[in-house]
């Protein structure tokens, strides 16, 4: 194919401008669709009669219909020597010109009814842009595996021109194709199961409110109240009733957990293709991620009781973006084997130096027992005190929480460093971490509060591109001595990091 011609979209993407149409009257216009259909009483008072009112409809969905049209026959794709041309539009031209050095990544995702045609999204993503720089609406899979490739292979050769060879640090880059993660669907059961559902319960309890408030519109307040009392008649304990419910949600909410993370995340895995990393995942909408290991940030980990005994671990691969907020795109999943997860981190950074306590103060204990825990019990108790109410006397278990929580937060800080990687640790019940090079560190922060300027003490943020890690309540001197040392190593480094 030669890509220095304009290209059109495969025929597919005319499949995806009517599923827009149904999306977007699904999501927009289903309370006018509810209200017309239905025959709400109020519908006079709103001044629209049955024939206007469906003919607002109908002209809201042809508008929406041919402006998708329109987009898609003007669409129009190229390769402008080292860059990427995409065209569309009649009245609102748009010409998009992107710099293949500024290319971060090549995603290549495929909903289920782009797989019925073998066809792809080519969605890129570039450094400094808040959500995805460009999209191709759809190219043939072989078209857009190629097209990545060519992309790649251009943007390599750019990097090279523009950093000497000897002053170049190259990673071993494996020859044949080399498979990192692989997660299986017991895997994924398993992490259906323990991971945390307090979202999944919030929103079943949510969905019965809003059926609830719902069912008011059409039945009276009175009538509702009498079918559930009549309901409750029939069971001995009214406790029984919130006990079934409770398991029933709970299991509600495990079971769409599982069910969701399997369609999300069936057959994740990341091998290691050309000097890329390559992430598959997805059930029914496939996606394809693509990272080169010298683009990556910070690597993050996190593991609970529960995945530790299981050996699961959870990590997230963060690029660089100007203005973080928190990319779903990056490499993420809740659950992987942790012996594969080492092994990829070792890949990325290498062997990880021994970790130690950051030498933070105790002073930070006392800091947060004081203000978290002891000062809001004031009021609480001394009005339950004054009033004679002995109920007062559990809000104590609230100061013995948090002082065990700062306890085990302060004992728990962690720091390894060498001359190339920075990693940090702090566990509670989690075991978060995250691991950097020191040549990825674009700013230090020194913060202090108040209490912390009048002992000595600092908060040291180091921030990437891609996000930040933090040492809180550290010495002056610590912090000062770390700071220098690693704008040192970020302002010496060769590395070719964007």
């Amino acid at each position: 194919m030669d890509y220095t011609l304009p290209q059109r979209l495969a025929p597919i993407a005319l499949l995806r401008v009517f599923l827009r149409v149904i999306r977007f009257m699904l999501s927009n216009l289903w309370p006018l669709l509810v209200v017309y259909f239905l025959r709400v009483n109020r519908r006079s008072e709103a001044g629209f009669e049955n024939d206007n009112f469906i003919y607002i409809i109908y002209g809201v969905l042809g508008l929406t219909v041919i402006s998708g049209l329109i987009r898609y026959f003007t669409f129009r794709w190229q390769v402008d020597g080292d860059a990427l041309i995409i065209r569309y539009g009649v009245i609102r031209k748009v010409d998009l010109r992107i710099p293949f050095e500024r290319i971060q990544a090549i995603d290549l995702q495929q909903p289920w009814y782009y797989q019925l045609g073998n066809a792809a999204r080519f969605v890129v993503d570039t450094a400094g842009s808040k959500s995805n720089e460009a999209e191709i609406w759809a190219l043939k899979m072989a078209e857009a595996e190629a097209l990545r490739s060519y992309i790649h292979e251009k943007k390599a050769e750019i990097d090279a021109e523009s950093s000497p060879e000897e002053e170049r640090t190259e990673v071993a880059v494996p020859t044949e194709e080399v498979e990192w993660v692989r997660v299986d669907i017991s895997t994924l059961i398993k992490i259906g199961l323990f991971r945390n559902h307090l979202r999944s319960i919030a929103a079943f309890i949510g969905g019965a409110f809003y059926l609830y408030s719902q069912l008011q519109e059409f039945l009276e307040a009175d009538e509702i109240n009498n079918q559930i009392a009549e309901f409750a008649q029939g069971v001995p304990m009214v406790l029984s009733i919130f006990v079934i419910l409770a398991v029933l949600v709970v299991v509600a909410a495990v079971l769409f957990s599982v069910g969701v993370t399997i369609f999300r995340f069936f057959g994740f895995n990341i091998v290691e293709r050309n000097g890329a990393l390559v992430a598959r995942y997805g059930l029914t909408s496939v996606k394809t991620r693509q990272i080169r290991p010298s683009k990556i940030q910070i690597l993050r980990t996190e593991q609970g009781p529960v995945f530790k005994a299981l050996k699961i671990l959870k990590f997230k691969i963060e690029q660089a973006y100007a203005e973080k907020v928190r990319n779903k795109d990056d490499f993420s999943i809740p659950g992987s084997p942790q012996q594969m997860v080492m092994a990829l981190r070792t890949r990325i950074f290498g062997e990880m130096p021994n970790m130690v306590h950051t030498g933070a103060s105790f002073k930070w204990f006392w800091y947060r027992v004081t203000r978290i825990g002891l000062l809001p019990l004031i009021v609480p108790i001394g009005v339950g005190y004054y009033l004679d109410d002995h109920v007062w006397f559990l809000a104590w278990f609230w100061l013995l929480l948090q002082a065990g929580y700062s306890y085990l937060l302060w004992k728990n800080q962690g720091i390894a460093i060498d001359d190339e990687v920075l990693a940090v640790r702090k566990q509670v019940v989690f075991d978060k971490r995250a691991v950097l090079q020191l040549s990825r560190v674009q700013a230090v922060e020194q913060q202090r509060s108040w209490f912390q300027r009048r002992r000595g003490l600092c908060t040291l943020n180091i921030e990437t591109a891609g996000g930040s890690v933090s040492l809180p309540y550290i010495s002056d001197e610590v912090a000062d001595k770390l700071s220098n040392y690693l704008l040192y190593k970020s302002e010496t480094a060769k590395l070719d990091w964007m």
